[in-house]
């Protein structure tokens, strides 16, 4: 397994697929359990066609939000005062660590680890590349479709902040990596 860092051939099956998005996940998802995040600069891992990344940007109206994405789309919603669109592969992010006070990944890690346990330990590995991303006090933040678990930064290790009810079994593995 090639280390995180060293960008190999782009490999699709580390990418789970767009089957369905929608507006409004987030809050569906979160309801009001969300950090509260006055200013800063959040990033939206694995954007997809913007949904998520327009939703955050009304939810985080003081905060600058970039939606990140392997695949460029057509239908990215217009750059707005708040909201931007890179197109990068997310597990070589193109950011200088500690860049942002909440990274959100809104299914698309959780569901790749259910699907195959071929890449647990490059998916581990880019959990805390991604994790490097975030700010000290800054967030982490997993769904998992029904189930999600946020994270806070602290030094360089984080801690659970809080999680759904339910949890399915992807997110635990991300306690173990990041804890």
């Amino acid at each position: 397994m090639e280390e995180i860092g060293i960008k190999p051939k782009l490999d699709l099956k580390r990418y789970w697929d767009l089957s369905s998005s929608y507006y409004g996940r987030v809050e569906e998802t979160f309801e009001d359990r969300l950090p509260k995040i006055v200013s800063g600069k959040i990033l939206d891992w694995g954007c997809s066609i913007g949904f998520t990344s327009k939703e955050l940007s009304i939810l985080y109206p003081n905060c600058s939000i970039t939606g990140l994405d392997i695949s460029f789309f057509k239908k990215w919603p217009k750059e707005e005062k708040n909201i931007s669109f890179v197109q990068g592969d997310g597990y070589f992010p193109p950011f200088k660590e500690e860049t942002f006070d909440a990274v959100f990944c809104m299914n698309n890690l959780t569901l790749l680890l259910e699907r195959t346990r071929d890449y647990n330990e490059f998916i581990k590995k880019s959990v805390l590349s991604i994790g490097s991303l975030v700010k000290p006090k800054g967030y982490l933040i997993f769904s998992d479709c029904d189930s999600w678990k946020i994270f806070q930064k602290e030094s360089k290790n984080f801690k659970v902040h809080s999680h759904s009810d339910r949890i399915r079994p992807a997110l635990d593995f991300f306690n173990l990596w990041l804890t």
